[in-house]
């Protein structure tokens, strides 16, 4: 149970920094 909950965690955390990155990429690509 908690080998799932870590890897929700990774996951989680790990498209929250990608969707961060492709933001501020295409925030900076505009201005």
């Amino acid at each position: 149970m908690s080998g799932s909950t870590v890897a929700l965690q990774w996951l989680y955390s790990g498209s929250t920094v990608a969707l961060q990155w492709l933001y501020s990429g295409s925030t900076v690509a505009l201005q």
